[in-house]
């Protein structure tokens, strides 16, 4: 690059705000809701959620479409003197410095609910009569509607829909040597939170993606589970309709069709996931490894707003 071009993309730089940095900087103001102690709790759990959902949108339209100009090599300046790899670039590294900030509000909120008598807990730590409860809850509500599936060269990696979840499992023959690798698609229609305990002045829930690894040896009788990792795909949800269609309501079907079916540009996975897993699952994918971002303690964060639709809860905060 010439040092003219340089200077010219520095005035531009200058001058102009970009729209995907400028977007990022408004879903910030979001989370800042989430953090702000003016607001209600059960308030700030939302803003929490909705900061999700907004970041969700923004990767399936705006961010998938720099992605399709870097896929067909569209060399064209932004209003601020960026080409589509220098945005991507940049988006990249704000949403990641943005997750940064979306894991502490969570650890907090988290606290807080608890200091509220409103727990998360992990299945290992319940007791024994909780146990027994959420045995019954995942054989009778849980179980009908999962679809295992094994990961071999005889069976084709599932199709994961855009913001769907999976459980990806490692597990070894019991008194064999023998390694199976499975992936469970996670059904849509399951509640992500499960009430194990409820009373007037106390609720605590188990997540629903805890509960199915907690009970692999359900699913799997015949193996022990020695790696499992939770992931959520994003994908281009980029609609685009040609108006002079001859057909313009088939134009909508195949539209629609693609958002569900586009290209990865978001893969979700828990902070320190397994490496192996991850790469395993990125090859399986085939999703950019710059397109990775880490969560803490919940892969699908909007989901989060679920905990404060209690019915007829005399909790409030």
């Amino acid at each position: 690059m010439t040092a003219l071009k340089k200077q010219q993309k520095e005035e531009l730089k200058n001058k102009y705000i970009n729209r995907e940095l400028s977007w990022l900087k408004f879903n910030d103001r979001v989370l800042f809701e989430a953090q702000n102690l003016e607001n209600p709790l059960y308030e700030r759990v939302k803003f929490l959620s909705i900061a999700g959902s907004n970041l969700d949108e923004f990767f399936m339209v705006r961010v998938a479409g720099l992605y399709s100009q870097i896929k067909q090599e569209v060399d064209s300046l932004s209003s601020d003197g960026l080409t589509p790899d220098e945005q991507m670039e940049e988006v990249i590294s704000e949403t990641k410095k943005l997750l940064i900030k979306q894991n502490k509000i969570y650890i907090q909120l988290i606290a807080e609910l608890k200091k509220n008598n409103i727990s998360l807990v992990k299945p290992v730590n319940l007791n024994t009569k909780d146990k027994k409860k959420l045995l019954e809850i995942f054989k009778e509500e849980i179980y009908p509607l999962l679809t295992p599936s094994a990961i071999d060269p005889a069976h084709p990696f599932p199709f994961i829909i855009n913001q769907g979840r999976a459980l990806v499992m490692r597990l070894r023959k019991k008194n064999k040597k023998r390694i199976l690798n499975s992936i469970i698609v996670i059904p849509k229609a399951l509640s992500r939170f499960i009430e194990i305990e409820s009373s007037k002045n106390h609720k605590k829930f188990v997540v629903l993606d805890d509960v199915i690894s907690f009970f692999a040896k359900e699913i799997f009788p015949d193996h022990d589970l020695e790696k499992k990792m939770i992931f959520r795909v994003i994908r281009d949800s980029d609609v685009e309709i040609q108006e002079e269609a001859e057909d313009l309501v088939r134009s909508f079907e195949l539209a629609l069709k693609r958002r569900r079916t586009g290209d990865i540009v978001r893969l979700e996975v828990l902070e320190n996931s397994d490496h192996e897993l991850i790469k395993f699952i990125t090859n399986k994918l085939d999703v950019n490894p710059d397109y990775i971002y880490n969560v803490f303690g919940l892969v699908g964060i909007q989901d989060i707003d679920q905990i404060c639709k209690l019915k007829k809860s005399k909790i409030k905060i």
